[in-house]
């Protein structure tokens, strides 16, 4: 069986504000017993993300999307991905999310691998962060 991967998004709450990338690293180091942030392979996923919005967005583009195209090409140097998890030694599950200064973070997982656990880690996440969860 073939395994397939979810995305979920965290953003601020309505009337809320992105937090610094720095004040996003602190809060889940106080949430979580394993954080590592990595600048690997980024610039690529950045990118890759890009192309995907611009070929969505051909058809019916708008100047809104070029600008935010612009913005993210901007930003693609300061992305980082930040992997996060509880005990390592005993379940070892990490969950890896990309950071873009002011932008949704971006957290992709497998959708059949302990699924409870998963949604219960990225809930805590978005509840360290103060954000929401949007599927």
């Amino acid at each position: 069986m073939e395994s397939t991967t979810k995305m979920a998004t965290l953003m601020p709450r309505v009337g809320g504000r992105y937090l610094a990338p720095i004040e996003v690293v602190r809060r889940v180091e106080a949430a979580f017993a394993y954080v590592e942030t990595t600048a690997e392979n980024t610039r690529k996923q950045v990118l890759e993300w890009m192309n995907q919005l611009a070929f969505v967005a051909a058809e019916g583009r708008a100047a809104a999307d070029d600008n935010y195209l612009a913005q993210l090409e901007q930003l693609r140097n300061s992305a980082r991905f930040v992997h996060f998890g509880d005990d390592l030694g005993g379940d070892g599950m990490l969950l890896s999310m990309l950071m873009i200064p002011q932008q949704p973070l971006i957290i992709e997982h497998p959708s059949d691998v302990q699924p409870e656990e998963t949604q219960a880690r990225i809930a805590r996440r978005a509840a360290a962060l103060g954000y929401q969860i949007v599927e």
